[in-house]
Protein backbone atom coordinates (compact mmCIF):
# COMPACT_ATOMS: atom_id res chain seq x y z
CA UNK A 1 0.00 0.00 0.00
CA UNK A 2 1.13 3.53 -0.67
CA UNK A 3 3.17 4.95 2.22
CA UNK A 4 3.04 1.77 4.32
CA UNK A 5 6.30 0.35 5.62
CA UNK A 6 6.21 -2.98 7.49
CA UNK A 7 9.17 -2.89 9.89
CA UNK A 8 8.95 -6.66 10.47
CA UNK A 9 8.67 -7.55 6.79
CA UNK A 10 5.64 -8.74 4.84
CA UNK A 11 6.57 -12.43 5.10
CA UNK A 12 6.54 -12.32 8.91
CA UNK A 13 3.46 -10.11 9.22
CA UNK A 14 1.47 -12.09 6.68
CA UNK A 15 2.07 -15.29 8.63
CA UNK A 16 0.44 -13.92 11.80
CA UNK A 17 -2.85 -15.49 12.88
CA UNK A 18 -5.03 -12.55 13.87
CA UNK A 19 -8.30 -12.91 15.80
CA UNK A 20 -10.50 -9.88 16.48
CA UNK A 21 -12.76 -10.04 19.53
CA UNK A 22 -15.66 -7.59 19.67
CA UNK A 23 -19.04 -7.21 21.31
CA UNK A 24 -22.11 -5.03 21.18
CA UNK A 25 -24.62 -5.20 24.02
CA UNK A 26 -26.64 -2.02 23.57
CA UNK A 27 -27.64 0.35 20.76
CA UNK A 28 -27.31 -2.62 18.41
CA UNK A 29 -29.65 -1.34 15.72
CA UNK A 30 -28.58 2.26 16.04
CA UNK A 31 -24.95 1.28 15.40
CA UNK A 32 -25.30 -1.80 13.16
CA UNK A 33 -24.12 -0.12 9.95
CA UNK A 34 -21.06 1.49 11.54
CA UNK A 35 -20.04 -1.64 13.45
CA UNK A 36 -20.46 -3.89 10.43
CA UNK A 37 -18.58 -1.44 8.19
CA UNK A 38 -15.62 -1.49 10.60
CA UNK A 39 -15.63 -5.29 10.73
CA UNK A 40 -15.82 -5.56 6.93
CA UNK A 41 -13.19 -2.86 6.34
CA UNK A 42 -10.63 -4.36 8.70
CA UNK A 43 -10.45 -7.63 6.77
CA UNK A 44 -10.40 -5.77 3.45
CA UNK A 45 -7.58 -3.43 4.50
CA UNK A 46 -5.40 -6.22 5.89
CA UNK A 47 -6.01 -8.64 3.01
CA UNK A 48 -5.21 -5.94 0.43
CA UNK A 49 -1.76 -5.55 1.99
CA UNK A 50 -1.27 -9.14 3.12
CA UNK A 51 -3.46 -11.47 1.02
CA UNK A 52 -2.44 -14.72 2.76
CA UNK A 53 -2.96 -13.45 6.32
CA UNK A 54 -5.40 -15.62 8.27
CA UNK A 55 -8.03 -13.49 9.99
CA UNK A 56 -10.69 -14.53 12.46
CA UNK A 57 -13.52 -12.58 14.03
CA UNK A 58 -15.33 -13.40 17.27
CA UNK A 59 -18.33 -11.10 17.63
CA UNK A 60 -20.64 -11.30 20.64
CA UNK A 61 -24.22 -10.04 20.54
CA UNK A 62 -27.11 -10.66 22.90
CA UNK A 63 -30.44 -12.01 21.69
CA UNK A 64 -31.95 -9.07 23.55
CA UNK A 65 -30.11 -5.77 23.69
CA UNK A 66 -29.73 -3.73 26.84
CA UNK A 67 -31.68 -0.48 26.54
CA UNK A 68 -30.71 3.00 27.66
CA UNK A 69 -33.37 2.70 30.38
CA UNK A 70 -31.34 -0.04 32.09
CA UNK A 71 -30.00 0.68 35.53
CA UNK A 72 -28.01 -1.37 37.99
CA UNK A 73 -30.20 -4.22 39.23
CA UNK A 74 -32.98 -3.35 36.80
CA UNK A 75 -31.91 -4.46 33.32
CA UNK A 76 -34.32 -3.80 30.45
CA UNK A 77 -34.03 -5.92 27.32
CA UNK A 78 -35.45 -5.58 23.80
CA UNK A 79 -35.42 -8.36 21.19
CA UNK A 80 -33.28 -7.77 18.12
CA UNK A 81 -33.38 -9.17 14.57
CA UNK A 82 -30.90 -12.02 15.01
CA UNK A 83 -31.42 -13.16 11.41
CA UNK A 84 -29.95 -9.90 10.10
CA UNK A 85 -26.75 -10.46 12.09
CA UNK A 86 -26.44 -14.09 11.02
CA UNK A 87 -26.87 -13.16 7.35
CA UNK A 88 -24.36 -10.30 7.65
CA UNK A 89 -21.69 -12.50 9.23
CA UNK A 90 -22.31 -15.33 6.76
CA UNK A 91 -21.51 -12.81 4.00
CA UNK A 92 -18.01 -12.17 5.40
CA UNK A 93 -17.26 -15.72 6.59
CA UNK A 94 -15.24 -18.58 5.10
CA UNK A 95 -12.47 -17.07 3.01
CA UNK A 96 -10.69 -20.15 1.66
CA UNK A 97 -7.60 -18.74 -0.06
CA UNK A 98 -5.90 -15.50 -1.08
CA UNK A 99 -7.89 -15.40 -4.34
CA UNK A 100 -11.23 -15.17 -2.51
CA UNK A 101 -12.85 -11.83 -1.72
CA UNK A 102 -10.53 -9.78 0.46
CA UNK A 103 -13.36 -8.44 2.64
CA UNK A 104 -13.97 -11.91 4.07
CA UNK A 105 -12.54 -13.44 7.21
CA UNK A 106 -11.17 -16.95 7.05
CA UNK A 107 -13.52 -17.80 9.92
CA UNK A 108 -16.09 -15.81 11.88
CA UNK A 109 -17.70 -16.77 15.14
CA UNK A 110 -20.98 -15.06 15.90
CA UNK A 111 -21.43 -15.59 19.62
CA UNK A 112 -25.16 -15.12 20.27
CA UNK A 113 -26.01 -15.10 23.97
CA UNK A 114 -29.18 -14.80 26.02
CA UNK A 115 -28.14 -12.88 29.14
CA UNK A 116 -31.75 -12.60 30.34
CA UNK A 117 -31.37 -15.90 32.25
CA UNK A 118 -29.85 -16.92 35.57
CA UNK A 119 -27.20 -18.78 33.57
CA UNK A 120 -26.55 -17.14 30.15
CA UNK A 121 -27.25 -19.40 27.16
CA UNK A 122 -24.97 -19.48 24.10
CA UNK A 123 -26.66 -20.40 20.81
CA UNK A 124 -24.82 -22.55 18.25
CA UNK A 125 -27.59 -23.39 15.81
CA UNK A 126 -30.52 -21.78 14.12
CA UNK A 127 -32.72 -24.58 15.47
CA UNK A 128 -31.92 -23.47 19.03
CA UNK A 129 -32.78 -19.87 18.16
CA UNK A 130 -36.05 -20.97 16.51
CA UNK A 131 -36.93 -23.16 19.50
CA UNK A 132 -36.50 -20.22 21.90
CA UNK A 133 -38.41 -17.80 19.66
CA UNK A 134 -35.51 -15.63 18.44
CA UNK A 135 -35.90 -16.67 14.79
CA UNK A 136 -39.21 -17.28 12.95
CA UNK A 137 -40.44 -20.89 12.88
CA UNK A 138 -39.94 -21.19 9.11
CA UNK A 139 -36.59 -19.40 9.04
CA UNK A 140 -34.03 -20.76 6.58
CA UNK A 141 -31.14 -18.72 8.00
CA UNK A 142 -28.20 -20.89 9.02
CA UNK A 143 -25.61 -20.56 11.77
CA UNK A 144 -23.46 -23.21 10.03
CA UNK A 145 -19.81 -22.17 10.18
CA UNK A 146 -20.44 -19.35 12.67
CA UNK A 147 -20.51 -21.46 15.84
CA UNK A 148 -17.99 -21.13 18.67
CA UNK A 149 -17.58 -24.87 19.28
CA UNK A 150 -15.55 -25.39 16.10
CA UNK A 151 -14.05 -21.91 15.74
CA UNK A 152 -10.58 -22.59 17.19
CA UNK A 153 -10.13 -25.91 15.38
CA UNK A 154 -11.34 -24.41 12.08
CA UNK A 155 -9.12 -21.32 12.19
CA UNK A 156 -6.06 -23.35 13.23
CA UNK A 157 -6.70 -25.82 10.40
CA UNK A 158 -6.90 -22.97 7.89
CA UNK A 159 -3.72 -21.43 9.30
CA UNK A 160 -1.66 -24.64 9.28
CA UNK A 161 -2.86 -25.43 5.74
CA UNK A 162 -1.80 -21.99 4.53
CA UNK A 163 1.41 -21.89 6.59
CA UNK A 164 2.48 -25.54 7.07
CA UNK A 165 5.93 -24.59 8.40
CA UNK A 166 4.32 -22.74 11.34
CA UNK A 167 2.95 -25.03 14.03
CA UNK A 168 1.28 -24.54 17.39
CA UNK A 169 2.69 -27.22 19.67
Amino acid sequence: MNGFQDIYGAVFTESILSINVRSQLSSIWKNFDTLYERTFAEALNLHQRLPNMVLGEVYLIPVKEYTNASTVGNMVFNNIDIGKYIAAFQAINSRVNHLDEKFKYERCCLLIVDFDRAIPKIYNTSAELIQDGFLPQLSTISMAGLDYQNFAADILNIYTTRFPANTFI
